[in-house]
């Protein structure tokens, strides 16, 4: 799966909406079933300048939900760990894999089972560009 750099989070960019309850009952009014809203920079942790965007291009990770199309919320920051699904940049390439390590070696794995696991040798130009914290996606 491919990734496509889709810029940083922008502070001044405010994005907040009311919330509601999934079992809302049609006899309520939004008045009485809204609840404080909240703004999507408090599903961050740390700053937003740690955050970048992602578009995904491929099928390789469609098992654990995450589609062409779809846009990635990366945390440039955080380091990751055995099982993260990371975005990473392989001999120029941007990739989207789970992150594994089998053995004290770097694995770079699909979640489709029609994708090998790519193996990381210490001679290829390797590195962790972040940690996918959440995923969005259009419902079609």
């Amino acid at each position: 799966m491919k990734a496509t750099n889709q810029g940083r989070i922008k502070q001044r960019y405010s994005f907040e909406a009311p919330v509601f309850h999934a079992n809302i009952s049609l006899r309520n009014s939004i008045r009485e079933i809204s609840v404080p809203g909240f703004s999507l920079y408090s599903l961050l942790k740390g700053s937003p300048k740690d955050y970048f965007l992602v578009r995904v291009n491929g099928e390789s990770m469609k098992d654990i939900g995450i589609n062409n199309g779809d846009t990635l919320i990366v945390n440039s920051k955080a380091s990751p760990q055995n099982g993260d699904v990371v975005v990473a940049s392989l001999n120029g390439e941007t990739l989207v894999k789970t992150f594994k390590i089998i053995n004290n070696e770097i694995y770079l794995v699909a979640e489709n089972k029609h994708f090998l696991p790519i193996k990381i040798y210490p001679e290829e130009q390797f590195s962790i560009l972040g940690v996918v914290k959440f995923v969005i996606h259009k419902i079609d």
